[in-house]
């Protein structure tokens, strides 16, 4: 399901991180849905993990159903990946994880409306199913309670915001203020992302700040400054995470742009949390994302940005002091599903280690 290469996505971080809860010698199989498959493939990863691929549920129904039958629950990494054909006749415990608003996001990326339909029957029977909801944020909790009222009645809801399993509540940063401030950006540039208006914001004050884009493909710039707007110091390349980290830490702001949407209101996204934990302070257009500015995020405001009003140093260090809160308070969240998780899953490894003694 993961490896080095994907593990930075936070899909791939969550199923690496829920994997780590289960003990140590649990035998875990994934079924993975995968459309650039035309037939069923099982791998094996290590001893402890089995990868099975198919694209119709038909394909490994019967294998679904033997393994199912010994198995004490289903952990169910997205509505993506919830297959009613291979559940409905599982009588077993059901844990679901709510990523994100996938039918919602299906249609906001992709338009497709007859796509996001279909996803929002499945998530009303997913959610129905599971005994147990695990999500990235209060917000996503209401969102589904809201939503699906009657479904989620019976579910017990645990909150799991997207950290590494080693994460712990960082030190307050305290950062020499740097002449001109330093912004960072390091992502994609989908249009999601308000790529375009991340630039146009930064064309508006090219002398304000010095700035930092990282980006996957770089060559997508080349072309995008004329020679009136180019930032006088500017610098762009691709870094690996752990090089990041680095410049974060000599950062004073991050652009993390968002349309005000279901999605994004819901969600948890990881360079957020990354921002946080290094003192690098959020320039939004809408705050309104996940949980963060319910435990009270301070962010310079867009608005702001473009006008030139940057907080002075001594603001800066109290924007960061705020942010190292909200980070922890995040953080022991965290920590506090990471527990109910663990305790659950050895709960069940054990009843199925007496059940057959008792055979």
């Amino acid at each position: 399901m993961f490896n080095s290469g994907n593990v930075t996505d936070g899909y791939y971080r969550r199923i690496k991180n829920i994997d780590s809860l289960f003990p140590g010698k649990a035998l875990r199989i994934h079924f993975y849905p995968n459309p650039q498959t035309h037939w069923a493939s099982a791998r094996i990863v290590d001893q402890n993990h089995i990868l099975i691929e198919y694209e119709q549920a038909h394909q490994v129904k019967n294998l679904f159903e033997s393994i199912a039958q010994r198995a004490r629950f289903i952990y169910c990494h997205s509505i993506h990946c919830f297959d009613a054909d291979l559940i409905n006749d599982y009588n077993g415990e059901v844990v679901l994880d709510l990523h994100g608003a996938v039918p919602e996001e299906e249609l906001a990326l992709f338009g497709d409306e007859e796509r996001a339909r279909a996803l929002e029957r499945v998530e009303k029977l997913a959610v129905s199913r599971a005994s147990v909801m695990v999500a990235v944020t209060n917000s996503m909790v209401r969102h589904i309670q809201e939503k699906h009222p009657e479904e989620s009645s019976g579910a017990e809801c645990l909150v799991m915001p997207i950290f590494d399993m080693d994460n712990s509540p960082v030190a307050p940063i305290e950062k020499t203020a740097c002449v001109p401030p330093t912004v960072i950006y390091a992502g994609g540039t989908q249009a999601w992302q308000l790529f375009d208006e991340m630039i146009d914001a930064i064309e508006s004050q090219p002398n304000l700040c010095q700035y930092r884009l990282f980006l996957p493909d770089t060559s997508e710039l080349s072309t995008r400054w004329s020679d009136h707007s180019e930032p006088a110091m500017l610098t762009v390349g691709t870094k690996s995470p752990e090089a990041l980290r680095e410049e974060y830490l000599t950062s004073d702001f991050g652009f993390i742009l968002r349309d005000s949407s279901t999605v994004n209101k819901v969600a948890c996204p990881t360079k957020l949390i990354e921002y946080l934990s290094y003192g690098v302070i959020p320039i939004a257009k809408n705050p309104d994302i996940g949980d963060f500015k319910d435990d009270g995020m301070a962010y310079l405001a867009i608005e702001d940005f473009r006008a030139g009003k940057l907080p002075s140093a001594a603001e800066q260090q109290s924007m960061r002091e705020t942010n190292y809160r909200v980070i922890t308070v995040q953080t022991t969240r965290f920590s506090q599903a990471k527990k109910t998780l663990t305790a659950l899953f050895n709960k069940l490894a054990q009843n199925e280690r007496l059940e057959k003694q008792d055979q």
